[in-house]
């Protein structure tokens, strides 16, 4: 019995010092962490590189090449109200995959941001906390 109650007390005296050296909010909102500022929540939809969905040239968004026989060349997303090269995350969503903006979107759709994802996936239309990724 003694032994029980000394293992409870250091067990005790640890996580009390452990807790202390740790805000337990950080790591519930792993967001605070990162240089990120939050432009508030946002429709998210998806697109892919093919004809039906993008003009006669979909490799090429409005900034460059974004995809080599509608296969995405890394993370990138459409969006009228960001500037181009604008790195964003969503982290409900996506986690911290950084997305890059290489494109833009119809003007019916200028409020949204639009993930280019693989032919064949999509996400239908998400309401998400979206961040810019601040730069150092």
């Amino acid at each position: 019995m003694k032994k029980l109650v000394i293992c409870s007390m250091l067990l005790l005296g640890f996580a009390t010092a452990l807790a202390s050296r740790i805000d337990l909010k950080d790591l519930q909102d792993p967001v605070k962490k990162k240089n990120y500022r939050c432009i508030g929540v946002r429709e998210i939809t998806s697109y892919n590189c093919v004809p039906q969905e993008t003009d006669s040239t979909p490799d090429y968004g409005a900034n460059g090449r974004v995809a080599v026989n509608g296969v995405p060349i890394g993370k990138t997303y459409a969006c009228n109200f960001l500037p181009f090269n604008t790195k964003i995350v969503i982290p409900k969503l996506t986690g911290d995959t950084v997305w890059t903006n290489k494109d833009r979107t119809a003007k019916k759709c200028g409020h949204r941001i639009d993930l280019l994802l693989p032919i064949g996936k999509t996400i239908g239309l998400r309401r998400e906390e979206v961040f810019v990724v601040e730069s150092k």
